[in-house]
């Protein structure tokens, strides 16, 4: 049993690698494409910082995962929020992806609640 949960634990430690690869990948794509406008460096500078948090809070979701889970989801959830308010169809754009990326964040959190739950019952 603890195995399968350690597995949900670590999709959503792999959901939140995954998310900052995108981000990079991202602000590479912005960087060669938006290079010349003024507000380019300041973007591409912000997604690369939301990257390195992503990873960060991966390599965290090992020690602690209830809590990098939640504040990654919180992270992701925030800049779907910010990014609707900036176009509203931002909110429908790739909305299968967005899903998908909850719903792992959303087992991950499961997985890792039902861990510590199984661990204190244990003592371990």
């Amino acid at each position: 049993m603890i195995g399968s949960l350690k597995k949900k634990i670590k999709s959503a430690g792999t959901t939140l690698y995954v998310l900052g690869v995108l981000f990079l990948i991202y602000s590479l794509f912005y960087f060669f494409r938006y290079r010349e406008e003024d507000t380019a460096s300041a973007t591409i500078i912000a997604y690369a910082v939301v990257a390195i948090i992503f990873v960060l809070l991966a390599v965290w979701s090992d020690k602690k995962p209830v809590a990098a889970i939640i504040s990654g989801m919180v992270l992701y959830l925030l800049l779907q929020i910010l990014a609707a308010i900036d176009n509203p169809l931002n909110l429908f754009s790739g909305i299968i992806f967005k899903i998908i990326i909850i719903t792992c964040l959303i087992n991950g959190l499961n997985s890792g609640m039902e861990a510590e739950r199984i661990k204190k019952q244990h003592n371990l």
